[in-house]
């Protein structure tokens, strides 16, 4: 009996001594994947978008031209169009008549006329020297009555002849030079009409298709366009800050908003212009810490846009384009960079996978920096990069 009391309480003894024993070890294992599962966390930084740059702009006619009076053209004839007329590219808008010009173009062609005249009597007498060389007598008439005429040789006679004829001749050829000298002077004349031709009626065409603008009293007061030509197109007309011209590209698509109906449209940037506008704005971009406590002025540079749609917008409505910044780096912690001899690296980590990147900044701040490569939006980057990290790793 007291035998087997000593076996049952040694089986007792060896079973919690087991029993502690494997909840130890249960209770390390359990331990060191905590601590596994701990040196596997990682403080990861999620790289941020540019944020959109916002400014504000206006509907206005693509194109607008002012037709002055220019009175090197004379005095305006004829407008051939009326206020508010739609009219094609290269129709005629109105015309000019020049008073001089018309004065000396009838002196020029009373010249001209005289010209003629002339020409047409130095035609005439061309064949005049030959009609009147006379048939030279083999005799010579004698004084007296009563004796005969001593005759002539025949040498003598086609001497006199040859003489004659060379002479016909040669007031042929002076007349023939003064009929070529009158051409060449009747070409020159018509040559200098047909130039005052062209002056004397000038004709004002449209550059462009578009509708008519003309006041009622432009006609009377040289001081006013004879009439306005407003292209059909419209465009949005933006003045965008120095700070933020530069991340703009021209091509780049934006948003517009249209304040007077609360309706979002699609749009392109066509042109941006490189010289300051008149003035100066507020800075509107979004980078409020670059603008400064002061909110100074700063330069403001010209941009058009081309809407997608221009149905049921008339210019003056006004409009808030929004476009996102294709210029700008984006930016990650200083302590996310590790140096490798001269090289700078980061540790990025995809589907929970450390990857090395190789990549180049610059200065932003005292806690960020601009990423030049190697980083896009939302890539995510440890913030402290540990030296037991290796490429491949697993991290949560």
């Amino acid at each position: 009996m007291k035998k087997k009391q000593i076996i049952i309480i040694t089986s007792v003894i060896v079973g919690v001594v087991l029993i502690g024993g494997i909840t130890y070890a249960v209770s390390k294992s359990i331990k060191g994947a905590t601590n596994a599962k701990k040196n596997n966390k990682v403080a990861v930084y999620t790289v941020q978008a540019a944020q959109p740059i916002y400014f504000e702009g206006e509907f206005q006619s693509a194109r607008k031209v002012n037709f002055m009076p220019d009175m090197s053209k004379g005095t305006v004839d004829k407008v051939s169009v009326s206020d508010k007329q739609k009219v094609k590219e290269g129709e005629v808008l109105f015309t000019y008549k020049n008073s001089q010009v018309d004065t000396q173009k009838e002196a020029l062609s009373d010249q001209l006329e005289t010209l003629k005249s002339t020409y047409t009597k130095l035609k005439a007498q061309m064949d005049k020297p030959q009609e009147s060389i006379p048939v030279v007598p083999n005799q010579v008439p004698s004084n007296n009555p009563g004796q005969a005429m001593p005759s002539i040789s025949e040498a003598d006679i086609k001497a006199q002849k040859d003489l004659m004829a060379k002479q016909a001749q040669q007031a042929k050829d002076q007349i023939q030079s003064q009929l070529d000298e009158n051409l060449k002077q009747q070409k020159r004349m018509e040559k200098q009409i047909s130039d005052l031709s062209s002056k004397s009626s000038y004709e004002v065409k449209a550059p462009f298709a578009g509708t008519v603008a003309r006041s009622s009293d432009a006609a009377n007061d040289p001081t006013k366009p004879v009439l306005t030509l407003i292209s059909d197109n419209t465009q949005i007309v933006c003045n965008v800050s120095e700070k933020d011209v530069l991340k703009i590209s021209e091509n780049q698509d934006v948003s517009i908003t249209i304040y007077g109906s609360g309706q979002v449209i699609k749009g392109k940037v066509k042109t941006i212009n490189t010289e300051p506008s008149q003035g100066v704005i507020p800075q509107v971009g979004t980078n409020m810490m670059a603008q400064g406590a002061s909110g100074s002025q700063t330069s403001s540079y010209t941009i058009n846009i081309e809407p997608s749609s221009t149905e049921g917008i008339l210019p003056g409505f006004h409009v808030q384009v929004s476009v996102k910044p294709e210029k700008e780096l984006v930016k990650i912690p200083k302590t996310a960079i590790f140096k490798e001899g001269d090289k700078s690296f980061i540790w990025t980590v995809k589907d929970g996978v450390l990857k090395k990147t190789e990549t180049e900044t610059e200065e932003f701040n005292d806690k960020y920096l601009k990423v030049k490569n190697g980083v896009a939006a939302d890539t995510k980057v440890v913030r402290e990069p540990k030296n037991t990290m290796k490429e491949g790793d697993k991290v949560d």
